[in-house]
């Protein structure tokens, strides 16, 4: 118990030094879901110490085996960090173009050419890892490609719910109208899931990775 508790205090403690900028943090619903599936894993901290560690990256929302793949899959062989440029060519144009903004904010700048002393917005793998962890970064290439498909119209600009049933049939109304409330707009008669929701709903696995069977 002692050693959880020391434990507890470093996580804390270190949340409070490296604290990530408050951009698009996860939110207190997903936080509560968080919680809800992982309070066993975490059970030497109160709610308020859980959601201290998870709004700053600290909890993984994804298995830590698709984050390395993701890790090495956008990294370039001859270097231990990832840079915009590196997300760039990796992901379409659609599926980034609020993301680089976003992590320029909370991303820091590196020398990365030290003879003429250019900087970038880099990741180490730890700061990776955190931005998964906040729902940032796009599980896979192709996740506007997705989406477009969900919907299978080319006047509409949104998800709904009878999208969601057609394309995801194994999940039920009762798996899908939380995701709905949760990151979809009301309007009119119903809930309008847009791109930017569903692709932060997709990163933070309430929906299957786009490269899983749609069925799933």
């Amino acid at each position: 118990m002692f050693f959880i508790k020391m434990e507890v205090k470093y996580i804390i403690s270190m949340c409070l030094i490296f604290s990530i900028a408050a951009v698009k943090l996860l939110d207190d619903e997903e936080i509560k879901d968080l919680w809800d599936n992982l309070r066993e894993k975490y059970n030497g901290l109160t709610f308020e110490q859980f959601e201290l560690i998870a709004k700053n990256g600290l909890v993984p929302s994804l298995k830590s085996d698709e984050i390395d793949n993701l890790w090495k899959s956008i990294k370039s062989e001859d270097r231990e960090y990832i840079t915009f440029r590196d997300i760039g060519q990796y992901y379409e144009n659609d599926d980034i173009k609020e993301l680089l903004e976003v992590l320029q904010e909370i991303v820091p700048e590196r020398i990365t050419d030290p003879t003429s002393g250019r900087t970038e917005h880099t990741f180490d793998k730890g700061t990776f890892t955190k931005a998964v962890n906040l729902g940032l970064i796009p599980r896979c290439p192709g996740m506007h490609e997705i989406f477009k498909k969900i919907i299978q119209d080319d006047v509409r600009d949104y998800i709904n719910m009878n999208d969601l049933k057609a394309y995801y049939t194994k999940y039920t109304e009762f798996h899908l109208i939380p995701i709905m409330n949760q990151y979809g707009e009301p309007k009119g008669n119903g809930q309008k899931l847009y791109f930017g929701a569903f692709s932060r709903a997709v990163n933070l696995a309430y929906f299957p990775s786009p490269k899983a069977p749609i069925s799933e």
